[in-house]
């Protein structure tokens, strides 16, 4: 197989560089600009906290203090996308490889089962301070919180796709004498690619809530804690462009995941 028939000519990815930025960024963007005038002005809300999308403009775009109001909450933005794209890094990967590791062993799938389901029943509020206090308060911890988020779905969603693999091709590897590792490679990885997008998915919007949720208990940076001192503060400029742009970043990077899986799997029919 061609190179370029794998990953598609230059002109091809730039058509689809110019659909995602379409349907993926500025449709999203436009989409939840209307949302937002219509719970401002057609539930009547008090105009000293509930900001307009035209008074959120004027004061990061056209007041004499945009510049600077700018800065703090693009830096905010930044520190929570690293923080994001650490803890869905981290849960992808345990996940993927928890999931992979029952393919070996109906024991290891029982025995990592239970792990899973208490990552996912015990509340979050409640883990903070102890992953807090296990592994600082620093990135260490926010990247623990949001692998934690990441994982269960993905854990989840492996494993069902999984038990979902033909057992025909199971008995294949096995007459040839194949061994489990050989069922891995071969038939477990190839047979879960749609599942492992479909977790990744799920997976990018919520490392960013473990991001913004981690940095508002444990860190103090982030856009997590500028909205909660934002709302201390009664800057609720900050506020609602805050949530504005960490609602338009967990939708961007769905979409993106979406694009990519489209993209790959059209390329290795």
């Amino acid at each position: 197989m061609k190179v370029g028939r794998v990953f598609g000519s230059a002109s091809d990815w730039l058509l689809q560089a110019v659909v995602f930025l379409a349907v993926g960024v500025i449709a999203p963007a436009a989409g939840l600009v209307a949302v937002w005038f219509g719970v401002v002005n057609g539930l009547h809300l008090p105009a000293y906290f509930a900001k307009s999308p035209v008074a959120a403009w004027q004061y990061f775009v056209s007041s004499p203090s945009a510049a600077a109001n700018r800065q703090v909450i693009v830096q905010a933005l930044g520190t929570t996308g690293r923080d994001a794209a650490l803890g869905f890094v981290a849960g992808m990967l345990v996940g993927l490889a928890a999931a992979y590791l029952t393919v070996f062993s109906e024991r290891i799938k029982a025995a990592l089962m239970p792990f899973a389901l208490a990552a996912r029943a015990v509340p979050l509020v409640a883990m903070t301070p102890l992953i807090a206090l296990t592994f600082g308060y620093g990135l260490s911890s926010v990247t623990v919180v949001g692998a934690i988020v990441v994982f269960f779905p993905t854990f989840v969603a492996m494993v069902e796709a999984l038990n979902a693999v033909p057992r025909s091709g199971e008995e294949l590897i096995e007459v040839f004498g194949g061994t489990r590792w050989d069922r891995l490679i071969k038939l477990a990885v190839p047979g879960t690619v749609r599942a492992v997008f479909a977790s990744a998915r799920i997976g990018a919007p919520g490392a960013v809530i473990g991001a913004t949720f981690a940095e508002w208990l444990i860190t103090g940076r982030g856009i997590g804690y500028l909205m909660v001192s934002a709302s201390e503060t009664s800057d609720f400029n900050d506020l609602w462009a805050s949530v504005f742009l960490v609602t338009l970043l967990s939708i961007v990077l769905y979409n993106l995941v979406a694009f990519l899986q489209k993209a790959t799997l059209d390329r290795v029919r």
